[in-house]
């Protein structure tokens, strides 16, 4: 470790501009970070319209609230603390403020919505098969739990997905929860604003074979495309066997890819935030 010699380049104007060296004897080796880009014109035309109303001008002016958006999304993308935001995006206090206020008043969640009915309008979200599944976040705050098969002391994270891996609805809950129980919770979780619809058909894992969730479907008219666990059947089932594709339960392979896109905000994986409501933000964010 000592050999290896960390030193970071001048910064420039631009925050995205990062680049990380590592000189070892005469060698150096460059090692590019994720980039940050700023949001478009396009998107901010979208998120303004859900933002609180600026306060009348009273004594000192408020900041931009595009640049505290920006700052929000620079500590999202990057995973830095809240101390280390750019001072051209606002201090650190007025951003983690701005990133509370709206939390509490379900903006970002809003904003989801928004999207998630514009994306069904122009067809982009597919409902014709959909999967879910958790994934185990490591924790340094918050409600957590011990989950003794994955060894990770945090949060669990559920997630249903469309057929293109698009998120449709999150849950998180402390990491001792099993799989099953966070099953009605997520599917309770799903709405689009003015559409009543539901999805076709749901792949999950053997860990979802219960009872409870194939009965929670076959009520809303829910095709379980789920697999039989042996382990939990001390004799097998009489009558007749439940349905399953196993070609279409391949396909479930889309929230394992969107498990895999979301750990790329480095905020999220591991979670430092204390509050529920701001780390539920944060990944209605991302």
């Amino acid at each position: 470790i000592d050999m290896f010699i960390m030193t970071q380049m001048p910064v420039s104007p631009d925050p995205s501009e990062h680049e990380v060296i590592y000189n070892y004897k005469s060698s150096q080796i460059k090692l590019e970070i994720m980039a940050f880009r700023e949001i478009d014109d396009d998107l901010w035309d979208i998120v303004q319209k859900h933002l609180p109303p600026t306060k009348p001008h009273i004594g000192r002016p408020r900041c931009d609230p595009r640049g505290l958006i920006n700052g929000i999304l620079y500590v999202l993308t990057t995973g830095c603390s809240w101390l280390d935001v750019p001072a051209k995006y606002g201090t650190k206090s007025t951003v983690h403020r701005y990133h509370l206020e709206l939390c509490e008043k379900g903006v970002y969640q809003a904003i989801f919505l928004d999207l998630l009915r514009s994306g069904y309008e122009i067809k982009k979200i597919d409902l014709s098969h959909c999967s879910t599944d958790t994934k185990a976040i490591p924790a340094k705050k918050g409600i957590t739990g011990y989950d003794g098969y994955k060894k990770v002391n945090g949060n669990k994270l559920s997630a249903l997905v469309d057929r293109n891996g698009l998120p449709l609805a999150c849950t998180v809950v402390p990491a001792n929860t099993h799989d099953s129980r966070l099953y009605e919770p997520t599917l309770e979780g799903f709405e689009i604003p003015e559409v009543s619809v539901r999805p076709t058909i749901i792949s999950a894992d053997a860990a979802y074979d219960a009872r409870e969730i194939r009965q929670y479907n076959r009520n809303r008219g829910i095709k379980s495309n789920i697999p039989v666990n042996q382990r939990s059947r001390k004799q097998p089932k009489r009558g007749r066997p439940f349905w399953f594709d196993p070609e279409l339960y391949k396909k479930r392979s889309a929230v394992e890819r969107f498990f895999s896109w979301i750990e790329a905000f480095k905020k999220i994986v591991p979670r430092y935030e204390r509050y529920e409501h701001s780390f539920m933000g944060l990944i209605h964010l991302a």
